[in-house]
């Protein structure tokens, strides 16, 4: 229980600093996956101990690439990375499913699900597209439904999933005020 509150807790500073599109938030977000993969491993989740040993990874090029100039500003995802996204959610899900359905993970498609989805919120999070927020808000609407699966349920990430399927839905109006902001910026300066 120790580790799911802790969880939460830098879940909460992580995903407040997010919001606020704070670079920062990526520091706090490797400390809460380190204590996630010893709570996911506890609770036999290997789809969430393999993602949030991936997840590491996308946390130290996430630090150094919202500094960089290519990424420094909030975007839109094309309509062809939208589709590709979608097709390989939808591929994804179902591979990984067949693979931890192997194991004893006791909720094999929704750990496939939320795994390969989170993949993908986190990559256009690194790229500082504002898409992000719309494969947050349903990763962890569906995070809150595999918590509250369990066989005994994980309270505290599962009020931690439920604080951020809110918290998606306001960084992603945040975001837009953002970019919108700096699209002013760029025409200002154009002219």
């Amino acid at each position: 229980m120790i580790f799911e509150l802790l969880a939460a807790i830098l879940g909460l500073i992580q995903g407040s600093l997010s919001l606020l599109n704070k670079r920062i938030h990526w520091f706090f977000y490797l400390l809460q996956l380190i204590v996630l993969i010893i709570f996911s491993w506890n609770e036999k989740l290997y789809g969430d101990v393999a993602i949030s040993v991936i997840f590491m990874f996308f946390c130290i090029l996430g630090f150094f690439f919202w500094n960089s100039k290519e990424y420094k500003h909030i975007s839109s995802c094309t309509l062809k990375e939208r589709l590709r996204y979608i097709c390989f959610v939808f591929f994804g899900t179902f591979s990984v499913y067949f693979l931890l359905k192997q194991s004893d993970d006791p909720l094999p498609f929704l750990d496939s699900f939320t795994t390969v989805l989170s993949i993908f919120a986190l990559y256009y999070m690194v790229k500082h597209k504002i898409d992000t927020w719309f494969l947050w808000f349903t990763a962890d609407a569906v995070y809150v439904v595999q918590y509250a699966s369990l066989q005994n349920p994980a309270f505290y990430l599962l009020s931690l999933y439920v604080i951020w399927t809110v918290m998606a839905v306001i960084s992603y109006w945040y975001w837009v005020l953002i970019l919108k902001r700096e699209s002013k910026e760029t025409m200002a300066h154009k002219s």
